[in-house]
């Protein structure tokens, strides 16, 4: 898995599953609040089911990867943009939290979280996004990170 991959899976996990800073529970109360990766190959079907379903929904991004250094080691980036993107239909929305206290919460779940055990994302901001319906905001993170091994090519299934 390569890096940008690797820190959204890493992320979305950490906030559906991380005991101690109680955003499991956070995310998972009745109606659950889906956490989805780019990753997945039925996002765009997903995020439609959650704004329609359940009406809110997190998508996180990564976005910009830049201020890299070829080292003898591999591929270092000084400076990468992770966004935890948060989705409303506020005539929908079953889960009794709204857009921007939802971008609220994920920051505040985030701040523990850090990359590989050694790189924390550390909060920008949050923003509003636009958006042709609903209520979109961005929360948006630094974080630096590197690769060390040469990228390998998964196999295809036919």
């Amino acid at each position: 898995m390569g890096l940008l991959v690797d820190i959204r899976e890493s992320w979305a996990n950490y906030l559906l599953t991380d005991q101690a800073s109680g955003s499991a529970a956070y995310f998972a109360a009745d109606p659950a609040i889906p956490v989805y990766t780019e990753k997945l190959k039925t996002i765009d079907q997903a995020i439609t089911n959650a704004k329609t379903t359940i009406g809110l929904n997190v998508v996180i991004v990564t976005v910009i990867a830049k201020e890299a250094q070829n080292q003898i080691r591999g591929l270092y980036f000084k400076n990468i943009l992770a966004i935890a993107r948060v989705m409303e239909s506020p005539r929908v929305n079953k889960s009794g939290v709204c857009a921007s206290d939802l971008a609220e919460s994920v920051a505040w779940f985030t701040r523990k979280f850090t990359y590989n055990g050694e790189s924390p994302l550390l909060l920008e901001n949050i923003s509003l996004a636009p958006t042709k319906d609903g209520i979109t905001y961005d929360v948006i993170y630094k974080l630096q990170g590197g690769v060390f091994t040469a990228p390998t090519r998964p196999a295809v299934q036919p």
